[in-house]
């Protein structure tokens, strides 16, 4: 039986979920959009990242400490695409695991065959160390990875992002001793002596400064680009992008020598960052300006430069409170940008999400008037990460506290999306390639209308030339369709992939 403090405090929570709901919030995401789980009856839980499956499963990462649990441990959630718990994950839908003496577990990234890899910190005698583990789709550590699952790194430095190449290398981002660190490892959890020196690349703005990577993502062409600050406490923090070549070495094609700053005036920071299929690169972190934290969203050309058509000469700053946070980014079909993070408001977070436009504006079809905060009646909401589904909603993951802290996950609604009538409004929010960049398991998602025309789906390359025409939809029952691409073997560049159904068409730009 419940307590009746607990009890009070879990009806609070349901009245302050529906009331601040703001139609943003997917109902068929465990009724009410929200699903919240915790590791032990008094354990305190913290998710750091989410991503999705090809099947609309989520998985979760983050760490546990507590209750029946002696060290902090990472631990992995999947949830079904309902909102509950997988069972055939681990029995019960959720896994721990204790590296050293104690470990966190900050970042995932899903391999093609539904292998999951985390990646983050682990302590011995006080030292931190980073480190990569794999899992098996079922929620066992990979034996063929590491040893026993896990690749421990033996020099003192923070894992905080993760990445999978193509070839099932892995690279991880972070820092290092005030250096800015990337880290690759092979496929078998060995490290990449082709990169960098001996796996290692260090990237330094000074001896006087703490560097840090947050986020790191892959271009097409194999090209890394990195996000993060660069801090001289308490005076001063830049937000930094740089890029770098495939082998480590800095891209000197970019910005100047190979990194560009969002401005040096103000204590400014990047958490995360998403490039789209022109490779313009939005990021998105936080600014202080007399004293008050603003949500930071800039976005760059493909060269470096700040793009002036986005924005305020390439800025967007909001603050929805006293204090804004922004700790995620992704982007729509349509080049719609989404961001979570956090409002404070004076003596509590809640949670924040908002949606922008293309160009920056504000998205008046999201929330209230682009913004939307949500609280489960707690005293620190944060929404840390999220992960684009094909159909445009987006699933969010974050912590509460205090009380017994548990992770939360959030899935929301695309109110652009309708998908009961294909006609020529709904064309462009009914079809979605996922991933895009295209990978092997790309796919095309849509849904096929009962006494509709079939569509004529075809595959181009930049010029114009067919490629490939995809016939087999044809014999198709009605509903939901998933038709695999066959990309795995198109060389890097531009693509297109044209849907016509009688006089609709609709044309999906795609980058490989």
């Amino acid at each position: 039986m419940k307590k009746p403090f607990q009890l009070l405090l879990f009806v609070l929570m349901l009245g302050h979920v529906s009331l601040a709901q703001n139609s943003v919030l997917d109902s068929s995401f465990n009724a009410t959009g929200i699903v919240t789980t915790t590791f032990g009856a008094q354990s305190s839980d913290r998710a750091h990242s989410i991503a999705i499956q090809p099947d609309g499963k989520s998985v979760v990462a983050g760490q546990t400490f507590g209750g029946s649990i002696g060290s902090t441990r990472l631990c992995l959630s999947r949830y079904l695409p309902d909102g509950s718990l997988d069972p055939s994950f681990s029995g019960d839908g959720k896994t721990t695991l204790l590296i050293g003496e104690a470990c966190e577990a900050h970042t995932v990234a899903l391999q093609p065959d539904g292998k999951i890899v985390v990646a983050g910190f682990y302590t011995e005698s006080d030292v931190f160390y980073p480190y990569a583990a794999r899992f098996k789709p079922n929620g066992a550590p990979d034996n063929t990875f590491g040893l026993n699952g896990v690749a421990k790194l033996s020099f003192p430095a923070f894992a905080q992002s993760v990445v999978i190449q193509s070839d099932g290398k892995i690279l991880l981002g972070g820092y290092s001793a005030g250096r800015m660190m990337l880290c690759r490892l092979l496929s078998t959890g060995a490290a990449d002596t082709g990169f960098g020196n001996s796996g290692l690349v260090f990237f330094d703005m000074g001896s006087d400064r703490d560097d840090r990577f947050q986020a790191i993502a892959l271009q097409p062409d194999g090209k890394i680009v990195a996000g993060g600050s660069s801090v001289v406490y308490p005076t001063s923090a830049w937000a930094i992008v740089a890029r770098f070549q495939p082998n480590g070495s800095p891209d000197t094609g970019f910005g100047q020598g190979g990194f560009t700053q969002v401005q040096t005036a103000a204590i400014e920071y990047i958490e995360d960052l998403v490039i789209n299929a022109s490779g313009d690169i939005t990021v998105i972190g936080s600014i202080n300006q007399n004293e008050t934290w603003s949500m930071l969203v800039a976005r760059f050309k493909a060269g470096g430069l700040l793009d002036v058509n986005f924005g305020d000469n390439g800025v967007v700053l909001r603050n929805y409170d006293l204090s804004t946070y922004g700790k995620s980014i992704g982007l729509l079909h349509d080049g719609r940008i989404v961001v979570v993070g956090a409002v404070y408001k004076g003596f509590k977070n809640d949670f924040m999400a908002a949606r922008f436009l293309p160009n920056g504006a504000d998205d008046p079809g999201f929330g209230d008037d682009g913004k939307a905060m949500l609280s489960l009646g707690t005293f620190y909401d944060v929404l840390l990460d999220l992960a684009v589904l094909p159909d445009d909603r987006f699933v969010s993951a974050g912590h509460y506290l205090p009380f017994y802290n548990g992770h939360v996950i959030m899935r929301f609604t695309d109110k652009a999306i309708v998908t009961s009538h294909l006609d020529e409004a709904v064309l462009p929010g009914s079809f979605r390639v996922f991933p895009n960049p295209l990978q092997e398991n790309s796919a095309l998602y849509f849904q096929l209308p009962k006494g509709l025309q079939t569509p004529e789906i075809c595959l181009t390359d930049a010029s114009g030339r067919v490629l490939r025409r995809y016939n087999d939809i044809a014999d198709a029952d009605t509903g939901e369709q998933i038709l695999p691409l066959q990309a795995a073997n198109l060389p890097s560049g531009q693509y297109f992939l044209s849907v016509r159904m009688g006089n609709v068409y609709r044309v999906l730009p795609l980058i490989r």
